[in-house]
């Protein structure tokens, strides 16, 4: 679980410096149902990967992290919904 969740995270934030939304949502989403599956994992995943973090991967990460926070968010909203296989966030990478 914790090396799915850092390959994750590397996915999330190669896809926001390359500018790829789909992929930008699909790590995101990836990671968040990772998170409500294994949350203390996957947390504590997180926070071994940023506090090992070179500079300029910094603002990437931080972008990735926001967009992963609000996907989290609205899966966590979904009424206890176990399949989340269809679920398209509403997440507008614009103003992350």
């Amino acid at each position: 679980t914790r090396s799915v969740a850092l390959s994750l995270v590397r996915v999330g934030i190669t896809a926001v410096e390359k500018g790829l939304e789909d992929a930008t949502l699909q790590a995101a989403l990836s990671l968040a149902e990772l998170t409500i599956r294994s949350e203390e994992i996957v947390k504590t995943a997180i926070q071994d990967y940023e506090s090992n973090l070179e500079e300029k991967d910094r603002d990437s990460f931080q972008k990735f992290m926001k967009i992963y926070e609000q996907v989290l968010e609205e899966l966590r909203a979904e009424n206890g919904c176990k399949d989340f296989k269809g679920i398209q966030p509403h997440i507008n990478i614009e103003n992350t």
